[in-house]
């Protein structure tokens, strides 16, 4: 593939007046079809550090799916500029590339001839190599380019300069000739402070050069921020491994983005709980003032029943005993009536106390409302993390990302661990600035290999039964699939370190020991090992008593 620079195309038509009889046409000559190459759809624009990298493919086939493309070359355009908050109309494509700078030229080889099928199929030619600066991509071929960011670069143009001063000149000239008309009124300008520019970003277009010299857009425009810092990235990694993953860590980068608000679901429980202590209050002080209310009603009562007792004794001194009744009934009634009166008024404290419950249940029920923020915070930092190959840890093709999405923590859990296998890891941190990613440079990379070092576990179940002269051991064999053998360990019952009677594992679970002496004691254990490049060992196994008879 070669970068050349964009050559001036031009071709020059001559129309001729061609007599239309005898020809056998009615009607004006057609227009002739012009073929287009399709747009790309794989575009995709990264910034990484200072450094802008434009990836896509190449078209095979034309607008109307007609194949080979019509592609002569490829033509990547930048430009950069300040966005105003009226954004300003769109630029049309001949606009665009005259204000724009020609980054790169992708000169495209022509489609091989097809084949006659009467002809028989050409030898192939020998095999060689043709040199690398003569070489032409073809269609179908993947491309990546770099564009380094520099001030020349970062300084923004303005294409629309000379045609917003004519729109203003003419604006300005409407309202003097309305002015001439009305009388003159004071103007009142809002206090407001007047909107700031938006941020620089540059913006790539992709240009299809057809094999008739037609241009055309090959893709979406797309606009990479300027004017912000891309992200630190982390220090290097660290990885910690076990028998079946490994675990990959960093620390954050310096400058990190984190996140200002939880999840919602944790402020809906938090306010759930929040509603639900607040329900309980209220319950108890229901309670608490209800108990109240009837202990002051049955004060009341009893402080009547004694006043119309005493007052119903004095009258009936004073009095016959027919007038004493009547007045010993008439108070009856009216302790009645109070005790109704404070039934009812614990009733209604109990009716409220139920509605203060139901009310603040309600309040815990409902969802929370949704809000919008005052001040739009930029996302938390993100990072992408990959495994470096080779020594050519530096080139975008040595990366390979192992996760599809973003981490949002700095941790990840590589489930590859192959023993002697080396990995290298990298880490780099990734920003949303204006709804476009902005990724850091590469971390450091780790690069660890993975050993064996993990013993298998200790053997369960060990029996030791004593015969004529020999000792019958067994053993439940271990379940590890990298479990090469076992070693037997023998010694006094007094003894703190066992010796094994063997010196290579053996693979059985069982084993007879024959070099012991009648009636004397022997304590057992067995070690598993396993069948790393050195050997890990398990702990030994509990202790087993035996004698020989």
């Amino acid at each position: 593939m070669t970068v050349r620079g964009r050559r001036n195309v031009s071709a020059m038509g001559l129309l001729a007046a061609v007599p239309l009889w005898g020809c056998g046409m009615k009607g004006p000559p057609r227009v002739p079809l012009v073929l287009a190459p399709a747009p790309v759809t794989d575009l995709v624009v990264q910034r990484v550090g200072d450094e802008v990298s434009i990836g896509f493919t190449l078209p095979t086939a034309n607008d109307d799916r007609s194949e080979p493309a019509s592609l002569e070359r490829v033509d990547i355009y930048a430009m950069t500029t300040r966005p105003r908050l009226v954004p300003d109309r769109t630029l049309e494509l001949e606009e665009f590339q005259e204000a724009a700078t020609l980054v790169a030229s992708i000169d495209v080889a022509p489609p091989p001839e097809p084949e006659d099928e009467d002809e028989p199929p050409a030898e192939p030619p020998p095999a060689e190599e043709p040199p690398v600066e003569d070489a032409l991509a073809r269609q179908g071929d993947p491309i990546l380019l770099t564009e380094v960011l520099t001030p020349e670069t970062s300084a923004p143009v303005d294409p629309w300069e000379e045609e917003r001063r004519r729109r203003e000149e003419a604006q300005a000239e409407d309202e003097d000739e309305e002015d001439a008309k009305e009388p003159e009124r004071p103007v009142r300008a809002p206090l407001m402070t007047p909107p700031a520019p938006g941020p620089v970003q540059r913006e790539y277009v992709l240009v299809h050069v057809s094999t008739r010299g037609g241009e055309s857009e090959g893709g979406d425009r797309i606009a990479v921020p300027l004017g912000v810092r891309p992200p630190e990235p982390p220090s290097a990694p660290t990885v910690v491994y076990t028998e079946t993953e490994a675990e990959v860590t960093w620390d954050l980068p310096p400058g990190v983005r984190e996140t200002v608000q939880g999840p919602a679901s944790a402020m809906a429980a938090g306010e759930a709980a929040a509603a639900d202590e607040a329900a309980s209050a209220d319950e108890v002080s229901a309670d608490e003032a209800a108990t109240a209310d009837e202990a002051a009603s049955a004060d009341e009562a009893t402080a009547d029943e004694v006043a119309a007792d005493e007052a119903s004794a004095d009258e009936a001194a004073a009095a016959d005993e027919a007038a004493a009744a009547d007045e010993a009934s008439a108070a009856d009634e009216a302790s009645a009536a109070d005790e109704a009166s404070a039934d009812e008024a614990a009733a209604a404290d109990e009716a409220s106390a139920d509605e203060v419950e139901d009310a603040a249940e309600d309040e815990a029920v409902q969802p929370p409302l949704e809000s919008r923020p005052i001040v739009e915070w930029p996302p938390a930092s993100t990072y992408e993390l990959f495994e470096v190959a080779g020594a050519e840890a530096g080139s975008p093709a040595a990366l390979e990302l192992l996760s599809p999405s973003p981490l949002e923590a700095p941790s990840y859990t590589d489930p590859r661990v192959e023993y002697g296998v080396e990995r290298c890891y990298a880490v780099r941190t990734l920003d949303v600035v204006a709804g476009f990613e902005v990724r850091s440079r590469l971390s450091p990379a780790t690069c660890v290999t993975f050993v064996d070092t993990f013993p298998p576990a200790a053997p369960q179940a060990l029996t030791a039964i004593g015969s004529a002269g020999e000792v019958s051991l067994l053993w439940r064999p271990n379940e590890e699939a990298d479990v090469a053998g076992y070693v037997v360990l023998r010694g006094s019952p007094g003894d703190e370190t066992l010796q094994p009677l063997m010196d290579e594992p053996i693979a059985e679970n069982t084993y007879l020991d024959v070099a012991v002496e009648p009636g004397v004691r022997y304590a057992y254990a067995v070690r598993a090992v396993d069948d790393a490049a050195t050997p890990n060992p398990s702990d030994p196994s509990d202790r087993v008593e035996a004698e020989a008879r």
